[in-house]
């Protein structure tokens, strides 16, 4: 490679290192966004430690950074006569760094996609539990509920799930029904549809008698839709595949970084071989 050409890939390399210093960022706010994120339905999560993917996200963009940084003034650098014999021993170690770093953001890209099935799968557990403990702790009972009005939701996979549930507390049950596990096809009032055009009826919803112009099975005052599928649409489908994706594609960008800044390292020690390069 004559030296035009190696000053010009090596100003093109400089460049593009420079400019990863966006996407790398990217990483950082992209993990602090999913830690965050899911950290708020943390209670409704069981048996996965959710910050275990984002940490790593952020610790690999934070490294990008300081990474990028440094390649794109080594690079730069080297285009100057005077500067290249103090730097170009910078280059190798640079691109090795590089390529794990570039490995490290594809894994953390594909991890996105895997922890979405174990997140459904922990979503499921988490949201059973909680439906078990509504009656007797507060702190589930108003998570459930949030969950519930907030993802227009009822229930783990359908609102029918809560009748298999004891979840109303014997102190707001009267005599004849304030039993140790009461259990009636009954919903909490979190799963009612402000959009029915009637009252909301969640006690004894599978009664038509005693409901008047009212048939379950024609249509009901509550959301359809189960919970765990409701945040498993947007924290796992929608939230973990964008950020997958936008990992993977990063890790292309900053792939190309490393061949370029590959291609500048080999042609400096050719040139250096021959005794050309100073």
């Amino acid at each position: 490679i004559s030296e035009e050409t190696r000053l010009k890939i090596t100003l093109v390399s400089s460049i593009l290192s420079l400019i990863c210093i966006i996407p790398s960022l990217m990483l950082l706010g992209a993990g602090a966004y999913i830690q965050v994120a899911v950290q708020t339905k943390a209670r409704l999560i069981k048996d996965l430690d959710a910050t275990v993917l984002p940490s790593c996200i952020i610790t690999i963009g934070f490294l990008c950074v300081f990474h990028n940084s440094f390649c794109g003034a080594v690079v730069f650098l080297s285009r100057r006569k005077k500067k290249r014999e103090g730097v170009i021993k910078y280059l190798f170690p640079t691109v090795i760094i590089g390529l794990v770093l570039c490995l490290a953001i594809f894994a953390a890209g594909i991890m996105c996609f895997v922890q979405i099935t174990h997140l459904s799968d922990s979503l499921r557990k988490g949201i059973s539990t909680a439906m078990k403990e509504y009656k007797s702790n507060p702190v589930l009972k108003q998570e459930i509920d949030i969950v519930q009005i907030e993802f227009e939701c009822c229930g783990n996979d359908k609102y029918t799930d809560w009748f298999a549930v004891s979840w109303i507390h014997s102190d707001y049950l009267n005599a004849k029904s304030a039993v140790l596990n009461y259990i009636n096809d009954d919903v909490p009032y979190s799963c009612c549809n402000p959009a029915s055009p009637r009252p909301c009826i969640h006690h004894d919803i599978h009664d038509n008698k005693l409901h008047h112009n009212y048939d379950f099975r024609m249509a009901t005052t509550l959301h359809n839709t189960g919970c765990r599928p409701a945040l498993d649409k947007f924290y796992g489908w929608g939230l973990l595949t964008n950020v997958g994706a936008l990992i993977v594609c990063i890790s292309l960008l900053q792939g190309v970084a490393v061949i370029l800044t590959r291609i500048v390292q080999t042609s400096m020690a050719t040139a250096y071989e021959n005794g050309d390069l100073f």
